[in-house]
């Protein structure tokens, strides 16, 4: 594959260099005023003309290896242009590289065009209910690209744009790299309180909770979770060798990490994915020594857990947990009101502020009344609230789908298995927690399980082709 170069397709340039600089001088100059604009627009375009001067492949690899690190760096002042110009600008241009490159020898079906059609099925349901998705139009176009559109994105460039050069051990070793990156800063956390971006959840709810540079604990819970899941596959199923030291330091480090984050439910999912993991490949002795010493563990240390603030506020705390069932019963009631097409797109607390909380016997007055202040924290149920069954449907059969078949093909082809065992729990650990999180608030992390959808497809594509061989140089 020939790489991008400006000289083949100037009108490109020219076109992303206007938006980026627009772009970029709006949102820098509404956050820091005395900026000059032309030369916020100059700095765009240089940096417009870099991106586009590097194989797309290497500027993938690049931008994924840096994208954690820089996707909650809104909340710093120093940390957002550079969110802006080293998360939001790549990603932006990765998906015009795409659509420039599509690759004839990828053969589509149906399942592949549903990730686009999730995407056009929301800005249908913006258009025609006109929720209030942010007062600022440039805000609303952001938050529409980078948490709904970029994972649809990234799937097409990595299956049918210039993508498809990026190994896929390469993929997989990026994100164990950020995930020990983002353990260690996790571990630097709780030690010290301390993050690179200022956000911290503080000394609440039973104690400091990790959250490193991603926007919240069970974000960064989920992002530890894919990363061990990743490794045991790598450890349990015979990865490349090339990996498997890489995957022992991952679990070493994402472990422990994965519960400074005291988020009950990617710690729960992490857990399900890799004793699966090792329990479905070759190392079942492996994960029930793991289980047997979780467990003896448990024994020793549940009279401390026990008196701990943690355990008060954390674990045995059920008013959270009564909180977001009485927010599942108001779900369900607006679904059955407009089942097929939802309320539309980012009318979730809209309409639930407007719905009397069902009446449940035994339930105390405070749990209505916090149920009432609290958003939803189950991503399948606001789907089904915004955007019906249709809506649902469309973000979930490219996946059924698609794993099926990789299940299918893994069973023949050997050297196939690792992958699909890795993409297959990192799956698992993102599903399962988008049932005790809400995915819509945020970018990065939702868009991973579109990345794990793009190396089943290639899978499932040509069974046994160089995926699993070759160098990992991303160019």
């Amino acid at each position: 594959m020939r790489a991008f170069t400006l000289e083949r397709h100037p009108s490109i340039l020219y076109g992303a260099t206007a938006t980026a600089s627009a772009a970029v001088g709006l949102m820098v100059a509404r956050a820091q005023v005395g900026i000059s604009l032309p030369l916020v627009a100059l700095a765009g375009l240089a940096l417009i003309l870099v991106m586009l001067s590097v194989p797309p492949p290497t500027l993938f690899v690049g931008w994924f290896l840096l994208a954690p690190l820089l996707a909650s760096a809104s909340a710093s002042p120093i940390g957002k242009p550079l969110g802006l110009a080293l998360y939001a600008l790549p990603a932006a241009v990765l998906a015009i590289l795409t659509a420039m490159h599509y690759s004839p020898a990828v053969s589509l079906s149906l399942v592949d065009f549903l990730p686009a059609a999730y995407v056009v099925f929301v800005l249908t349901s913006i258009a025609a209910t006109s929720p209030v998705i942010d007062p600022s139009v440039a805000r609303s176009v952001e938050v529409v690209f980078l948490n709904v559109a970029l994972g649809p994105c990234l799937y097409y460039f990595l299956v049918v744009g210039p993508g498809v050069a990026v190994k896929t051990p390469t993929i997989l070793r990026v994100l164990m790299a950020g995930a020990c990156v983002e353990a260690v800063l996790g571990l630097i956390e709780t030690a010290t309180a301390w993050t690179p971006w200022g956000t911290t959840t503080g000394a609440t709810n039973g104690g400091l909770r990790a959250v490193a540079t991603l926007e919240n604990p069970a974000i960064l819970g989920a992002y530890l979770g894919i990363g061990a899941a990743i490794a045991a596959a790598i450890v349990a199923w015979d990865g490349p060798h090339s990996l498997r030291r890489q995957a022992r330091l991952t679990l070493v480090l994402c472990i422990p990490a994965l519960f400074t984050t005291l988020t009950r439910g990617p710690i729960v999912a992490t857990m399900m994915a890799v004793l699966l993991v090792l329990v479905a490949g070759r190392r079942r002795l492996l994960a029930i020594a793991l289980i047997a010493c979780a467990a003896l563990a448990l024994v020793v240390a549940w009279p401390h857990i026990r008196s701990s603030s943690v355990y008060e506020q954390r674990i045995a705390n059920v008013d959270t947990v009564l909180v977001r069932e009485q927010i599942q019963r108001v779900s369900l009631v607006l679904w059955r009101e407009k089942p097929i097409l939802g309320w539309g797109f980012g009318s979730f607390d809209r309409v639930k502020n407007e719905t009397d909380f069902p009446y449940v016997p035994g339930i105390p007055g405070d749990i209505y009344r916090y149920a009432g202040a609290n958003t939803s924290h189950n991503t399948y149920l606001t789907v089904l609230v915004e955007l019906g069954l249709v809506g649902l449907l469309l973000l979930l059969a490219p996946f059924a789908v698609v794993f099926t078949r990789a299940l299918a093909r893994a069973r023949t082809v050997t050297a196939d298995r690792w992958i699909v065992a890795a993409a297959s729990g990192s799956l698992m650990v993102a599903f399962l927690t988008g049932v005790t999180l809400d995915y819509r608030f945020f970018s990065f992390v939702p868009a991973l399980p579109f990345v794990m959808l793009a190396i089943l497809r290639r899978v499932t594509d040509d069974p046994g082709q160089a995926l699993t061989t070759g160098p990992d140089d991303p160019s």
